[in-house]
């Protein structure tokens, strides 16, 4: 766990988004396991709001597509 821990604080540091929202689900997984749901819930919901942001940024604009 404190190898993800280390990840995700480089990961942030260099502002890797994408590499962040991977590790904190990876983080929420690990939790899963131990059984430890509620704190996965809060690893899942962070990358969950990370990927969600990412895909809105995404979006192609109406006009470009017509």
């Amino acid at each position: 766990m404190a190898k993800w821990e280390e990840s995700l604080k480089l990961y942030r540091e260099a502002g890797d988004r994408s590499s962040e929202a991977v590790t904190l689900n990876n983080i929420g997984l690990v939790y899963s396991d131990l059984g430890e749901k509620q704190k996965s819930l809060e690893y899942f919901s962070q990358s969950l709001f990370i990927t969600l942001g990412r895909t809105r940024q995404c979006r192609f604009p109406t006009d470009e597509i017509l």
